[in-house]
Formats: C-alpha cells, sequence, structure tokens
C-alpha cells in the first residue's frame, strides 16, 4: 500500500474511478499458496461472503479452518483464501488458471459441505462473484497466517 502502484492508483483514482478506492484489512483464518509464481496465467477467481447465523462464528472459522486440507490437494487451485473482515463477515477468495478448473473447484468438497452447513450455521446461501483476474504476484516470503501478521 505504499509502493509505487498504489500511489500511481491513489493518485489517479479520482480520474480513472467513481470513487476514492476503500482498503479494509481483513484476517487469513486459513490459506494456500503456490510454493512459487505459477508458470500457467491465472485469469479467473471467485468471491464467497456469507455471515454466520449468532454464535456460530467459531463453528464458521473451524469450518474454514479444516476446508485447508482437502484445497490443498486441489491442484488447479492455485490460491486460496478463508478471510475475516472486521464486522463478522466471513468470506472465501481463490483463483485458477482457466474456467474449468473453477467449475472443477466449485464443485468439489469444500462448495458441497459449504451448501450442505448454510442454513445450519450461516443461515443462508453465501453471495458468489466470479471474478476475471487481470493480474496478480505471489509475494516469495514465507506468510503467517492468522496471527495477525502480514
Amino acid at each position: 500500500l505504499q509502493g509505487e502502484l498504489a500511489s500511481s492508483l491513489f493518485t489517479s483514482a479520482s480520474q480513472l474511478l467513481e470513487r476514492q478506492p476503500e482498503v479494509e484489512t481483513v484476517e487469513i483464518l486459513a490459506s494456500k499458496m503456490p510454493a512459487a509464481m505459477p508458470d500457467q496465467e491465472i485469469t479467473c477467481g471467485v468471491l464467497l461472503n456469507f455471515r454466520a447465523k449468532q454464535g456460530n462464528e467459531l463453528k464458521v472459522e473451524h469450518f474454514l479452518r479444516n476446508a485447508e486440507p482437502l484445497v490443498q490437494q486441489e491442484t488447479d487451485t492455485l490460491a486460496w483464501f478463508a478471510l475475516k473482515w472486521p464486522d463478522g463477515t466471513y468470506g472465501i477468495f481463490d483463483v485458477f488458471p482457466e474456467h474449468g478448473a473453477r467449475f472443477a473447484h466449485l464443485t468439489g468438497p469444500v462448495p458441497r459441505e459449504l451448501t450442505k452447513q448454510a442454513f445450519t450455521l450461516l443461515g443462508g446461501m453465501p453471495s458468489m462473484h466470479m471474478l476475471d483476474v487481470l493480474a496478480c504476484h505471489f509475494a516469495e516470503r514465507p506468510t503467517l497466517v492468522g496471527l495477525g501478521v502480514d
């Protein structure tokens, strides 16, 4: 956020965007990161947003942390993040090399189980946003997940 690209974006925001960009801090509950920058191009992603039913917040966080080993086995899910916003909203963000890989993930064990649990833990279905990935970069340093450290 203090680099050249962010500075350029914030400086040009009034000319390029309808409103100023908003920066939000999120807690990463669990993640899958590639060991190195993937060889294949990353073209698409998906973002799910949902709220836990009151009193089920810890169960939702437990579900998301337990989903990580399943996602680790998905070779075409290049990166995956289970997120928690300060307002109590949860989410999952993941990226894929192409639409077929995204479809394979969305019909896999984690989304199936989340759908089964949706009305018990969440009280409804998550909102889903299919995304086109325009650019990406993965840091070449280890990331401590879920400790409030970047």
